[in-house]
């Protein structure tokens, strides 16, 4: 019998023989192996697991049930969650520029801080959501339900609220320049503080919507209805209110100088300390100017005492 030393001898001169290629090759297969049974960040998130900071871009999610899902701060760059359930899913600081999201169920979700330039919400239910923070620049959010969100700071700049569902929101602040609100309702909500520069808001529905210290220059209201709007200290200079149904409205020292009042209906409106400056009165007179500061606290009724407010 030959002693044992022998064969660990042989073991070693054979080992020393094989070109180290090959063991490269071994060992590139082993970790491939170990690899593949662990789970890609796409079939994680895919599967509802949390993937926070991931990178998905591009990727696919549509009729996905991702509900309370956490992809904060992940990279999701033109990814598609369009018929998916997002509810109470957690996109905290995610990226989705051109990220799509039509029908999609985002309700009490956290998307504050996230980046959604020019992505897409139609339909999409994101009542009660977290907002603050993010940015929608350019998105469109056309008939999306944002009831009772909390967008405060958020940016809207350029994007399409037209037919959106926005009552009870918390807007404070919020940079909606530019927006198309046309058709929205903005029942209730409240713009304290927010910045509507040439926003369209033609057939919104604006019933107790608090505008308070706003700054809607060149904004247009034309053809609308307000009723219990609250104004209060808005900066509202050069803005269209032609056409419009003007009930129980709150001017009180708003800068109004050059706005169009044009063809309007007041109802028991307040002007009180209202700077209604070259305003174009509803009875097409020039407002008076009383030294550019404190004008007079009282506006013509407007032109017939009958007129219906437009539909």
């Amino acid at each position: 019998m030959k002693p044992a030393h022998s064969q660990t001898s042989r073991s070693k001169t054979w080992m020393l023989r094989v070109p180290p290629s090959a063991l490269s090759m071994v060992v590139v297969a082993l970790l491939s192996a170990c690899a593949d049974t662990t789970p890609d960040s796409y079939s994680l998130a895919r599967h509802g697991q949390p993937c926070r900071f991931c990178d998905l871009r591009y990727k696919d999610f549509v009729v996905s049930d991702l509900g309370g899902v956490d992809l904060a701060g992940a990279y999701l760059y033109g990814a598609d969650f369009s018929w998916s359930v997002l509810a109470q899913g957690k996109l905290k600081s995610a990226t989705l520029d051109w990220a799509r999201f039509e029908w999609a169920d985002l309700d009490n979700a956290d998307l504050s801080k996230a980046t959604l330039q020019d992505s897409t919400f139609y339909k999409a239910s994101l009542k009660h959501a977290n907002l603050r923070m993010a940015d929608f620049s350019r998105a469109s959010l056309r008939s999306a339900d944002l009831s009772d969100v909390d967008g405060v700071t958020a940016n809207f700049q350029k994007a399409n609220l037209i037919d959106a569902w926005m009552n009870n929101g918390l807007f404070r602040d919020t940079d909606l320049r530019d927006a198309n609100l046309s058709g929205a309702s903005l029942r209730e909500a409240n713009f304290q503080g927010a910045r509507l520069n040439r926003a369209d808001m033609r057939g919104s529905d604006v019933h107790g919507t608090i505008f308070a210290e706003a700054v809607l220059k060149d904004a247009n209201f034309a053809s609308t209805a307000l009723s219990h709007t609250n104004f209060r200290g808005a900066d509202l200079r050069n803005v269209k209110f032609t056409g419009a149904y003007l009930d129980a409205v709150n001017f009180q020292g708003a800068d109004l100088r050059k706005a169009d009042f044009n063809g309007a209906i007041t109802r028991n409106a307040i002007f009180l300390g209202a700077n209604i400056c070259d305003a174009i009165l509803p009875d097409g007179s020039i407002g008076p100017c009383l030294d550019g500061e404190h004008p007079a606290a009282e506006m013509p009724a407007g032109p017939g005492p009958h007129k219906e407010p437009p539909l």
